[in-house]
């Protein structure tokens, strides 16, 4: 390879003070560690360019990029990691993972600049453009949205991007336009084709794990409005991960049992433990959230008190609160609740994992948590730490006119 300097160290030099980032790092009064982290990209750079082939150089951003995605703030025995964490010493752990990540743009850069013919040109592009929003986060940099985005699309519609590339690209398409959704909103237009394309990604790419999260995604975006195409979006996700991952499996599986309540109201009817009928049918008008739950399980100890404080504060509003116990003693169910002062009906037929309503509903870890509208329709499965968003806006909202 033909180096543009005449020496290694002035070429990881001269190529480090173009890096794409770096000169907006050294003037951004948030990253006063700016010359220790020039320093480290200069020197995995200059490691990089010496090596003898692309190949070579591809196998240590691999290498680089499998490190980043599990790092948790630990040391490993590499002088280079070493270097990068002293450096960074006082940053938090999204600042630490920034710098990897300018780290790894580093390499990436320089192996576009050096080895422009190679097959791996795609994959490396869409590398960069994957990591550029989070590294831009961490180190206190503008960010390009449009731009990025229409780097994003060109790559996405690039005949010649190898498969493994379109799958980053895909994903990172996703998740970024998921991540907008939930911060600054979308149009209908832009929401249809989002869950167009999470929809292609679970029948284009069955083996790929992440296509069961986007069918769950899909399904609570469309549950209501569009039942069948949600269900055959189920359908392929858990032929897709039948028998390969039994936690994924059964989101699936939970998934679909529940799927009928978010285009119908859903229907349960028991008597609880003290007696008391319950029918949500004859609830409706009322915010209800279910709580599946057990008096040996301790987060569901540590999360009762918060749940007893909710129904305090919202129940005059309109909020029930229903218990699914999945016990096995009565006594010490009852014993717990009245201890705790959860005041309301609990179902418990003493079978334990068995239960006949927690299994109806493929339930398979507790504590579970469901909100269920004024209307009787379900409308968050996953309800868990996250009901006080939930419930003062669904009791601000009527019943619709037809159930009224």
């Amino acid at each position: 390879m033909v180096m543009p300097c005449t020496s290694a160290f002035a070429t990881v030099i001269d190529f480090s003070l173009r890096l794409s980032w770096l000169g907006d790092v050294m003037k951004s009064p948030t990253n006063p560690r700016f010359i220790l982290i020039f320093m480290t990209v200069a020197m995995v750079v200059m490691a990089s360019l010496a090596q003898a082939d692309s190949k070579a150089a591809w196998k240590q951003i691999e290498k680089f990029a499998e490190s980043l995605d599990s790092y948790e703030g630990q040391r490993s025995a590499d002088p280079i990691d070493q270097f990068a964490l002293r450096t960074s010493a006082g940053a938090s752990l999204a600042e630490q993972k920034a710098g990897f990540m300018a780290l790894l743009d580093g390499q990436l850069e320089a192996f576009l600049e050096y080895y422009p013919a190679d097959k791996r040109v795609a994959e490396a592009q869409a590398m960069r453009l994957q990591i550029a929003p989070n590294m831009a986060e961490g180190l206190g940099l503008d960010f390009d949205d449009e731009t990025w985005i229409a780097e994003v699309n060109a790559l996405r519609s690039d005949p010649q991007l190898p498969a493994d590339a379109k799958v980053r690209v895909q994903v990172m398409w996703i998740n970024y336009q998921l991540k907008r959704a939930g911060s600054v909103g979308m149009t209908q237009r832009g929401l249809a084709a989002l869950i167009d394309t999470m929809e292609s990604f679970v029948f284009d790419y069955r083996k790929d794990t992440r296509s069961i999260a986007f069918a769950l995604i899909v399904t609570e975006l469309i549950g209501k409005s569009e039942p069948q195409r949600a269900e055959a979006v189920l359908k392929r996700a858990l032929k897709n991960v039948k028998g390969k991952d039994p936690q994924l499996q059964n989101s699936v599986e939970q998934a679909l049992a529940l799927l009928p309540f978010r285009s119908h109201p859903i229907d349960l009817e028991f008597e609880a433990a003290d007696g008391t009928p319950v029918d949500l049918a004859q609830m409706r008008g009322q915010v209800i959230v279910v709580d599946f739950w057990a008096s040996w399980c301790p987060p569901c100890r540590h999360e009762s008190p918060d749940l007893v404080e909710l129904y305090q504060k919202y129940r005059a509003d309109g909020l029930q609160i229903i218990g699914i116990s999945l016990d096995e003693s009565r006594a010490k169910m009852e014993a717990f609740a009245e201890k705790v002062g959860m005041d309301w009906p609990h179902y418990f037929d003493g079978r334990g994992w068995r239960n006949r309503i927690s299994t109806r509903f493929a339930i398979s870890s507790i504590p579970a948590v469901w909100v269920i509208d004024r209307d009787g329709y379900l409308v968050n499965a996953k309800a868990r730490g996250k009901l006080e968003q939930w419930v003062p806006r669904l009791l601000a909202r009527p019943m619709t006119v037809a159930q009224r």
